[in-house]
């Protein structure tokens, strides 16, 4: 009985291996997040979620997103997963194949659908899920 009790207290969760809460202030297209480690051990979709966004360009507009992009760090160009939407309040999502292991990290591409320098996203909180 008490084997079987620790083999409970030490068993694998049958969730996303890892996440982190964070925040994005004053960031511009080309910031990069930091990096997390993904091994790899369990099936889960790699996800990011804004909430609370602010955009500095105009005061008057209520739309409120941005295009981000997954990122690999490997040796020469980083690998890239593909670019999607991250409306405030929603989340993008990438399937990242198994054998693809290593630190990820996700870029700002566009903040409401522009792609120019002088304008700024803040975000908090920020959810990262691998």
């Amino acid at each position: 009985m008490s084997a079987a009790i620790a083999g409970g207290l030490f068993a694998t969760p049958a969730y996303a291996e890892g996440n982190r809460t964070t925040y994005v202030t004053a960031w511009q297209i080309q910031n990069e997040s930091s990096r997390w480690t993904d091994n790899q051990v369990d099936s889960k979709n790699t996800t990011v979620t804004f909430k609370n966004c602010d955009v500095e360009e105009d005061r008057g507009s209520s739309r409120r997103d941005a295009h981000i992009s997954l990122r690999r760090d490997v040796f020469g160009p980083d690998d890239h997963y593909g670019q999607r939407a991250n409306p405030c309040g929603g989340g993008s999502s990438w399937s990242v194949p198994r054998g693809d292991k290593g630190d990820f990290y996700f870029t700002l591409d566009r903040i409401n659908g522009k792609r120019v320098l002088g304008i700024y996203l803040s975000a908090k909180p920020v959810y990262i899920n691998w």
